[in-house]
């Protein structure tokens, strides 16, 4: 066998040596022209005895020395070089690791020698054109190796273009270096590796591919976190599936149980850590440039940054309003386009993933580079986190905008109306009930002009690059606005957080910057907090959660539980430092608000019901509007009204725990979900959000562990002389809620929880409250009504239930295939005839129980009619 391997690898050797000999040659063939006969020669015997060091090595020399044969000419051939050199890098980089970065072979560091060499002499704009042909090339695929190395080339050349000029140059360079972080990246050229392994030993002998499998998957993960890994591992290998073509395979979720959990404190593993190099490199590359824009930008004015843009003509008077043409400076530009992107890398799930934060240059915690580079560029923390706000009042305008002109009304009467105050949200209330109540009259509208020196307007839409024909992720260029200058008040407090100072500006280029991002920078503000980047000590606990909900709840919906985990906690944190009490919703805003059908979904209405009409699928949509209110777990933030966020942020931790595989976190989310609605809450909004929770909750497993907390509440509030609470959880609005989980109908095996805890509630409150009858349960109607409603049709359903499982669990064959038909819907397959038969048994013994309260409930109640 060692004989057979022997040979293979030297074969695979031959086939390596042969591919860079032809690229050595082609080098030779390039330069044949420039240099002397005789150092040709030395490059040749080079070749001839496989010596790429000393192939290299020379090359250095005949390049950079002053009496260097390619010294002179070596820019005549630029392009050609370049590319000939990153082809050889890429061939003599395979054996690199990016766990072990720091171990680079010795061609490697030769050829990266020549390289940085041009990239500091060439010409910068054509060194920094190859380099953007590399991305997206289909003749040239780099490695991770040479696409690292090749950030420190590019910020060589980019040094040497003027400051004010990089901004083109950067939006198409930023991009592909962004996309070293994504996990498919690291994780394709992973799978690669082992496929060339599982290859090599396939053409040995069979039968060895699942041993050697598993002996690299156990190298790549870390021990203390085997089972974390191996849920992660599974998701990539789907989605790898479905990028090939492949059809993926429905896996159930493993749960893992207490005996192999983690800590809450998770380590990061190796295949966390990895990432810190490449994100090293480029914050570096972001961070010497925003130092370059910072040593530019000579505004005299301290409060100067993002927050109070570049792009105002301070010379018009207080009572004018004058615009640049074009209003966005290069800095200005360049600043936001570094924003998006320190953003953006926040967002990223290689860096969002790791329990705990990353370290850049092996020492530094993120929060400290990030935050410096935010700080070169002015962008404020109250900045970032206002981002929702200003999208809302962007979105809000344009709303006001489009009502106005329905009016019949031109561009010049929208900007010369002096009543509308995009400030002011009852007059954009009542601005949109007169759209609504105009019927026959003349309507005259309201809208806006920037009436106060310290309100921005924008007319204007440019291209805020015309003349460049690259493509770029930072959709938020694409337009260009004319805002006016704020004027600071004297009392304003440095921090900027208080009263809302965004709230006058218009239109801004940074309103795509992603919520998880931001989310992520509030969790290293919250919880990871350096001595010079920390929240402001002024700003309430209630506010930090109530004004970031749009950013935390889209962390909670990020597929790896992992970065859900972090709202989790940062919720935790707050939880324990807010007010009993102190948040109290209206509740109109703790019921889920009434979403539109998507196209698909009246696509499929059209499909199944209408024969393919879909102008009658889109008039029953509209008909049961009124009657359909969806959970908003999974809706974008930005879609939803803000009042609405705390309901989703209930919901979203809802969907979290049900999804979580780790089952130590899931109860960790359980208590700080528990403590939230049963501590911060006030009664009536504690009240009306269980409500909501218990009729319209979609996962019926977690039905009965809120059926469960609302007990609870019912329990702390008999008990409690505080009215609020009495009024609300020891009164007769209580039997709204009790009687929602034991109605009859629906999947009786999938409500089996919730109509378990909703008797056991109900006969908990009959016991609770006879003889003083403040819920009014005791009354006679109630009484009847609940045995009609309720309980006898419930008991009906249950024993048809469970005389069909009663035949299974006998051995009755029609019995039993219906059974695993049934389970069959629920993900459960291949069941043997025994544990068909045993499920049933367990089936009819849940049921005889569900039974057995409905019959102790309905002789409690015959108390009351004997009496």
């Amino acid at each position: 066998m060692d004989i057979v391997n022997e040979r293979y690898n030297k074969k695979i050797e031959l086939q390596e040596n042969e591919k860079n000999n032809e690229q050595l040659n082609e080098i030779i063939k390039l330069i044949v022209d420039m240099c002397k006969a005789n150092n040709i020669e030395q490059l040749k015997s080079f070749i001839e005895n496989n010596d790429k060091e000393g192939f290299f090595k020379k090359l250095f020399t005949m390049i950079t020395l002053s009496d260097g044969d390619l010294h002179e000419s070596y820019n005549d051939i630029s392009w050609e070089l370049v590319h000939s050199l990153v082809q050889s890098l890429n061939q003599s980089s395979a054996d690199w690791d990016i766990k072990n970065h720091t171990l680079i072979n010795p061609t490697c560091k030769n050829i990266l020698n020549i390289i940085d060499w041009i990239s500091n002499n060439c010409s910068a704009r054509e060194f920094l054109l190859i380099v953007q042909e590399f991305d997206g090339s289909s003749f040239i695929s780099l490695t991770l190796f040479t696409k690292i190395s090749m950030i420190v080339f590019t910020k060589n050349a980019l040094k040497r273009i003027p400051t004010e000029k990089r901004f083109n140059f950067l939006k198409s360079i930023l991009p592909p270096l962004l996309k070293i972080l994504e996990v498919e990246h690291i994780e394709k050229k992973d799978e690669e590796n082992e496929n060339n392994n599982n290859n090599n030993n396939n053409s040995n002998f069979d039968g060895s591919d699942n041993e050697d499998e598993d002996e690299d998957n156990s190298d790549d993960e870390d021990e203390d976190d085997d089972d974390d890994d191996e849920n992660d591992n599974s998701y990539q290998e789907g989605e790898n599936k479905i990028k090939s073509g492949l059809p993926r395979k429905k896996q159930p979720i493993k749960i893992i149980g207490p005996e192999t959990e983690q800590e809450l404190q998770q380590k990061n593993t190796e295949n966390d850590t990895k990432w810190e190099y490449p994100l090293s490199c480029i914050l570096d590359f972001i961070y010497s440039f925003a130092l370059d824009l910072k040593a530019q930008d000579t505004n005299d004015d301290p409060n100067s940054g993002i927050s109070t843009p570049r792009a105002i003509n301070k010379t018009a008077g207080p009572d004018q309003i004058s615009f640049y043409d074009k209003p966005n400076t290069p800095i200005a530009q360049q600043q936001h386009l570094f924003l998006f992107y320190l953003i953006k890398i926040l967002s990223m799930e290689s860096i969002l993933n790791p329990p705990q934060s990353l370290l850049c240059n092996g020492t530094m915690p993120l929060l400290g580079v990030i935050g410096e580079c935010l700080s070169l560029i002015g962008a404020s923390t109250s900045y970032i986190l206002g981002t929702d706000s200003r999208f809302r009042l962007k979105k809000r305008e344009i709303e006001l905008e489009d009502m106005y002109y329905d009016e019949g009304l031109d561009e010049e009467d929208f900007q010369n109306d002096p009543d509308l105050n995009l400030n002011d949200p009852n007059k954009v209330r009542n601005l949109k009930n007169q759209k609504l109540k105009k019927d026959t009259s003349t309507t005259t509208t309201t809208t806006t002009t920037m009436a106060n020196s310290n309100q921005s307007s924008a007319n204007t839409s440019k291209d805020i690059d015309s003349g460049s024909d690259s493509e770029s992720n930072y959709s938020s260029y694409e337009s260009e606005e004319e805002e006016e200058e704020e004027e600071e008040e004297d009392n304003e407090k440095e921090d900027g957080f208080g009263e809302d100072e965004y709230s006058s500006i218009d239109k801004l280029f940074d309103l795509d910057l992603p919520y998880s991002g931001i989310g992520h920078y509030l969790f290293l503000l919250v919880l990871k907090p350096t001595e010079q980047f920390r929240l402001p000590s002024l700003q309430s606990t209630h506010s930090i959660l109530m004004d970031n909900l749009p950013y935390l709840i889209s962390l909670l919906q990020c597929k790896s539980y992992r970065i859900g985990f972090k709202t989790i906690q940062i919720i935790s944190f707050l939880q324990k430092r807010l007010k009993v009490g102190s948040i109290d919703i209206n509740e109109e805003f703790c019921k889920n608000p009434i979403i539109d059908d998507t196209i698909q979904e009246i696509m499929l209405k059209a499909t199944e019901q209408h024969g393919g009409n879909i102008k009658n699928a889109i008039e029953q949509s509209k008909l049961e509007k009124e009657k359909r209110q969806k959970w908003i777990h999974d809706q974008s933030t930005s879609s939803i009204e803000r009042n609405y966020h705390f309901l989703q942020l209930i919901e979203s931790m809802i969907g979290f725990m049900v999804r979580c595989p780790v089952q130590q976190i899931r109860s960790f989310t359980y208590r700080v979900l528990m403590l939230l609605i049963g501590q911060v809450l006030t009664p009536s909004t504690k009240f009306n959000i269980l409500s909501n929770l218990i009729g319209t909750c979609i996962f019926p497993s977690f039905t009965g562990l809120l059926i469960h907390i609302f007990k609870e509440e019912i329990n702390k509030a008999w008990s409690s002389t505080i009215v609020d609470e009495r009024c609300y959880f020891v009164s007769p609005k209580i039997l709204e809620v009790v009687t929602i989980p034991i109605q009859s109908g629906g999947n009786l095996m999938e409500r089996m929880d919730s109509i378990m805890n909703g008797l056991n509630m109900y006969r908990f409150l009959l016991i609770r409250d006879k003889g003083t009858n403040h819920t009014g349960i005791w009354s006679k109607s109630k009484i009847q009504g609940s045995r009609e409603s309720c309980f006898y049709p419930l008991r009906k359903d249950l024993l048809d239930v469970q005389s069909q499982f009663r035949a299974s669990s006998q051995g009755d064959e029609k019995a039993m295939e219906k059974v695993l038909s049934g389970v069959s819907k629920m993900g459960v397959h291949d069941l043997s005839k025994e544990e068909i038969k045993n499920a049933s048994t367990l089936v009819c013994y849940h049921i005889d129980m569900a039974l057995d309260v409905i019959t102790r409930i309905l002789e409690l109640q015959d108390t009351l009619i004997k009496e």
